[in-house]
């Protein structure tokens, strides 16, 4: 979500506002919530890369070892 359509309503906690409605201050906490969103997903697609590459790894080193076992 980059941004807020002005007719959009926000619902919180079961209460819907109407975003045209909203203070400054409860429209930034808003694009704050959006900006955190947006960090936690793509920190999460990171997490989920560094956790392919991690079994790769562990696959390449298992391999490695099997190799290694009687020498």
């Amino acid at each position: 979500m980059n941004s807020v359509p002005e007719k959009q309503a926000v619902t919180l906690d079961g209460v819907d506002y109407h975003f045209e409605n909203l203070s400054d201050v409860a429209k930034s906490q808003l694009k704050n919530i959006q900006f955190s969103d947006e960090q936690i997903s793509q920190l999460q697609n990171e997490l989920a890369i560094s956790n392919t590459a991690r079994n790769g790894y562990i696959r390449a080193l298992t391999n490695e070892l099997g190799d290694q076992v009687g020498n």
